[in-house]
């Protein structure tokens, strides 16, 4: 019975080996033909030998890493492009996260900086770059490539502070046009309300003539009382006067 377990053990290693050499078999063939087909720039018959090698075996680093490549390579401006450009940075995250090696994790990260870098994300190529360089420090390509997006990002920084500050001029520009423009309608109206008020007396009486026209209405009113009075006692003779009969 001992020997008939034993021997049940024995086929079933022997078949899980044989089969797992055989995916192994499978995932460097299509591999292989994969990496032929890339080297020839037939990047769609690449990505599917390295999607039958992914089906072989899933956990394989390299094959997610070259399926990645492969995408990256037939991504076109539009959006199918963007949708290959994404998939191919989700398979390269997968590969940095999971990989043991860390050359091929290296290459993710710096075909993730460069990616990051075409779509003028100064930010994410540069923490691209530097995992880059974390898990391979003798990437001269990759410290190279840091320098640039640092340089990237400093001249957009500045281009940025000066837009803001052309933007800011223009606004204070406008601002001083439409002050001058508005004062400019507001002065008409200012003298239609002026033609509209009654005209202001120029100058004015000194004190001496107004003295003097007092003065002098004074002097012509007592003459009129001197002149009423006159004239009631010549009235008042003559109604005392003995009127004779005319001849």
């Amino acid at each position: 019975m001992k020997r008939l377990i034993f021997l049940i053990m024995a086929i079933a290693v022997s078949v899980a080996v044989f089969a797992d050499d055989a995916a192994q078999r499978a995932l460097r063939r299509h591999i292989a033909e994969g990496n032929k087909a890339y080297s020839e720039k037939r990047y769609s018959d690449a990505e599917a030998a390295y999607k039958k090698a992914l089906q072989a075996d899933p956990t394989s680093m390299a094959a997610t890493y070259n399926l990645a490549s492969s995408l990256i390579r037939q991504a076109t401006a539009g959006e199918s492009g963007k949708k290959l450009n994404a998939e191919a940075a989700k398979l390269l995250n997968e590969v940095i996260t999971t990989a043991s090696d860390n050359r091929l994790a290296s290459y993710a990260a710096y075909n993730l900086g460069n990616m990051a870098f075409n779509s003028q994300q100064w930010d994410q190529s540069i923490q691209y770059y530097k995992e880059a360089l974390r898990r391979n420090p003798d990437d001269d390509n990759a410290r190279d490539n840091l320098r640039l997006a640092q340089l990237k990002k400093s001249q957009s920084q500045n281009q940025d502070k000066d837009k803001n500050q052309d933007k800011d001029n223009k606004e204070q520009e406008k601002e001083k046009e439409q002050q001058k423009q508005d004062q400019q309608n507001q002065q008409p109206q200012q003298n239609n309300d002026q033609k509209q008020q009654p005209q202001q007396p120029q100058g004015g009486i000194s004190p001496e003539n107004a003295e003097k026209i007092l003065k002098a209405m004074e002097n012509e009113e007592a003459a009129t009382r001197a002149r009423v009075q006159e004239a009631e006692k010549r009235k008042g003779a003559a109604g005392r006067r003995v009127v004779t009969k005319p001849w």
